[in-house]
């Protein structure tokens, strides 16, 4: 199964990226019940993987310090607070027929399972650098979308302006950086109502457990360096295990 599991990893995320069986086999050795495969019915070929840790509750810094250089060696703690997300993938051409959203809202479910205080990860926002020339990556991690409407939503307030996406996307290059955390305080309005701007963060937010959602908790600048399309940042996810409210 490893060699497999390797094989979609590199599909997934390209050679130079991918886990290495030595990395999986780790993983798995460590923390064997934080682990799932999805299985296609009828030629039972392994289209997606995800893997996580329990590790304790600390700064996020970057994904190879968090995960243990993809290994979890050393950051593993079976008593610790969080349970963190090491790598979701699943084969390009399995992507959008909900095999991921499956297996990251299992995982999800495992933090209330096994009792444990946080589930957190580190995700890319890959539509970033279509957006860089407007908004600083911070700001950009928290950008929403209503209706048609950008807003910058913060520390529990809602702002929003007169914005039109498409036009700033087209003008952008003769633009300065927009702050958003200047906008005008919003009308009131449900988050549940609002998705992140980024397409890739909006489907793990989108992830509901137990009446709670995944929702952005904070930035990491510099990750992922080597991620061009995020270039390099990532957004600090969470679901918070409500017995522990």
């Amino acid at each position: 199964m490893v060699p497999e599991i390797q094989a979609l990893d590199v599909a997934a995320w390209g050679k130079e990226s991918a886990a290495s069986e030595e990395m999986i086999e780790s993983r798995i050795k460590l923390n064997p019940f934080g682990n799932y495969v999805a299985v296609e019915k009828g030629t039972n070929r392994i289209v997606g993987s995800v893997f996580s840790l329990i590790t304790d509750d600390k700064p996020i810094k970057t994904w190879l310090e968090s995960t243990g250089n993809g290994t979890c060696k050393d950051v593993f703690n079976p008593f610790g607070e969080v349970m963190f997300g090491v790598n979701l993938a699943v084969l390009p051409d399995r992507q959008g027929m909900q095999a991921g959203f499956s297996l990251f809202t299992r995982a999800v479910s495992l933090v209330w399972i096994f009792g444990i205080k946080y589930g957190r990860m580190g995700a890319r926002m890959p539509e970033f650098h279509k957006w860089s020339g407007l908004f600083a990556a911070e700001d950009y991690a928290h950008l929403y979308i209503s209706d048609d409407e950008i807003f910058f939503v913060k520390n529990q307030e809602i702002r929003g302006t007169d914005f039109d996406p498409i036009k700033a996307l087209r003008d952008q290059n003769s633009q300065e950086k927009l702050s958003p955390s200047e906008w005008p305080i919003g009308p009131r309005r449900s988050l549940r109502q609002m998705k992140p701007l980024d397409g890739e963060l909006a489907f793990f937010c989108s992830c509901v457990v137990r009446d709670r959602p995944v929702e952005i908790a904070g930035f990491l600048p510099d990750y992922f360096p080597s991620d061009t399309e995020s270039e390099g940042h990532a957004v600090l996810l969470e679901w918070r295990n409500p017995d522990f409210d």
